[in-house]
């Protein structure tokens, strides 16, 4: 697939670099080592919304904190969303996930149409061997 090639071999940013206000699929590195891929209609804004204190923008640092501290999603009244970003322990580890994200670099490819957003997205996922559960419904 010729824009998943355009993503892997394209140049990394800085998390913090000023990316393009335009629709297309980003992917995170650690240290060059492929961590998550995600696909938005606003590169810049998106990007910029992984570091919100925010559990609705930052969900990537939010999913990692939940992970480290072993707790599986649930909409149940009183352990959502909302009620973790109460606990004390909770908000210091994702606040430190989010700081973690400025260090990582970035990489995007501007991808107008939807279908193909979703397509690269999916393909990058499973070419990078990525955890598929990002995909279910909700």
């Amino acid at each position: 697939m010729k824009l998943f090639h355009q993503l892997h071999n394209g140049s990394a940013y800085g998390f913090l670099d000023k990316f393009p206000k335009k629709p297309g699929v980003y992917l995170f590195l650690e240290d060059g080592t492929p961590e998550r891929i995600g696909r938005t209609n606003n590169l810049s804004q998106r990007l910029k919304n992984h570091l919100r204190q925010d559990h609705g923008s930052a969900a990537y640092a939010f999913k990692r904190a939940r992970q480290k501290l072993g707790l599986k999603p649930t909409y149940r009244k009183g352990s959502g969303r909302k009620d973790l970003q109460k606990d004390p322990a909770f908000v210091e580890i994702f606040r430190t996930e989010i700081e973690r994200l400025k260090t990582l670099s970035v990489k995007y490819v501007v991808v107008e149409d939807i279908a193909e957003q979703y397509l690269l997205e999916i393909y990058s996922a499973i070419e990078y061997g990525f955890d598929l559960d990002e995909f279910g419904n909700h």
